[in-house]
């Protein structure tokens, strides 16, 4: 969610923020082909459900990032806010 994206974990830089209410109408945006794609929420659950989407409807070049910006904040990595 926008929330969750700009919230206190924040978002890896560079990230776009597509809400899992909005996938399918927007699934392009994430995975255009010859593009690989790493989909993230706050931990992974719906992250997950965007990439069963994603693969159910023919893209291959997808990864959910385990743990999510929770795993990712705790691995000190940078986040933009």
């Amino acid at each position: 969610s926008p929330a969750e994206f700009d919230g206190p974990l924040g978002h890896i830089p560079g990230a776009a923020n597509i809400p899992l209410d909005q996938f399918a109408q927007r699934a392009a945006e994430a995975a255009a082909p010859g593009r690989r794609t790493v989909l993230v929420c706050h931990t992974d659950r719906r992250s997950s459900a965007a990439d069963k989407f994603l693969r159910d409807n023919g893209a291959s070049e997808t990864a959910v990032l385990r743990g999510g910006m929770v795993a990712w904040t705790q691995a000190g990595l940078p986040r933009g806010s």
